[in-house]
């Protein structure tokens, strides 16, 4: 893929347009508590991929951290386990004294069904990195405080960044989390990196473009025109890092590594040990009509209204990412 470095607009006019989309992104996220669940309505091959998942998962800690589209990923577990007989009972959270914003979420659930060994599933639901509402310090997902705060695997997506930060900034902070979890986070198994899939918004790109772009329905659009969505391109970034092929001399890389040339030699030292990614955005590409229609997320619904979530108690929706996603785990 080629990339693109735009000229940067003047840091004022930059900062609020920053200020403008955030307050927008706020009224699209789901709120941070535990999942509405609409009923387990499945078929058998349904049934039949989630009991396998469930199986893959079982005696493992599992976290995961990220923005509202990580509760696409964390809650068609939890909304789905007691109709396949699991008990899940909250499991007690303590306090990251280091998080920068205390309204920060985190919820822990112990999954517990006879003849199985529990799973214990922890989320860190937070909207940015170092800058913003509910942002967190690049070391926060990775000290989930609970008892003890060892972790078979970390889901970790890049929040509002993923969908926001231009070239420079995104590719600072993939740097800084892959060194995170390769150097620093020797109590947790695996790291996998997930990144954002496509919005389906009634615009030339799908992309979200402010106050005019929600309260429509949604619209399908081709490979192509996606593609032209920032979180494609941030995607395709945050892979680079992880699979160890964003450094040497190519471009866009030299110009990147001018920007932070410490940050930088310190990568080109790393090789990607505990770390993978996980690319959900050929998954949900073509699921344009199958977006949230009530911000409360309240039982499945198909008619398009928010174009950025899917449905987390869309079960058969997402098994086809959660299978590839746990097999990149090592589940």
């Amino acid at each position: 893929m080629q990339f693109e470095l735009p000229q940067q607009d003047p840091r004022g006019s930059r900062e609020q347009a920053w200020e403008s989309m955030e307050s927008e992104y706020a009224k699209l996220s789901v709120p941070e508590q535990d999942p509405v669940c609409g009923p387990a309505v499945w078929g058998e091959r349904g049934a039949r991929e989630y009991g396998e998942m469930f199986s893959q998962m079982q005696g493992k800690r599992v976290a995961f951290a990220g923005d509202s589209l990580m509760d696409m990923v964390v809650f068609p577990f939890l909304c789905s386990a007691p109709a396949l007989g699991w008990s899940v009972v909250d499991e007690p959270v303590g306090k990251i004294p280091s998080r920068s914003d205390e309204e920060a979420r985190i919820l822990a659930k112990r999954l517990t069904k006879p003849g199985m060994e529990p799973i214990v599933v922890a989320h860190m639901r937070f909207w940015h990195f170092l800058r913003g509402e509910k942002n967190v310090k690049v070391e926060d997902p990775f000290i989930i405080p609970l008892t003890p705060p060892t972790f078979d695997v970390l889901f970790l997506n890049m929040a509002h960044s993923a969908l926001d930060w231009p070239p420079q900034e995104t590719w600072g902070l993939a740097l800084r989390l892959l060194l995170q979890a390769e150097r620093e986070a020797t109590h947790i198994g695996r790291v996998v990196f997930i990144g954002h899939p496509p919005q389906h918004f009634d615009t030339p790109s799908g992309g979200f473009q402010g106050p005019q772009s929600a309260g429509v329905p949604c619209a399908c659009r081709d490979e192509a025109a996606l593609e032209q969505q920032r979180a494609f391109r941030n995607n395709a970034f945050l892979e680079a890092v992880v699979e160890g092929t964003a450094r040497g001399s190519q471009w866009p890389y030299n110009e990147l590594c001018r920007s932070d040339l410490r940050l930088c030699k310190a990568y080109k030292k790393s090789r990607p040990n505990v770390s993978r990614y996980a690319n959900p955005w050929h998954d949900y590409k073509d699921l344009c009509a199958r977006h949230l229609k009530s911000m409360s997320g309240a039982g499945t619904q198909f008619h398009s209204v928010d174009c950025t979530h899917f449905p987390y108690d869309d079960y058969e929706l997402h098994a086809p990412f959660l299978k590839k996603m746990l097999g990149i785990a090592g589940l």
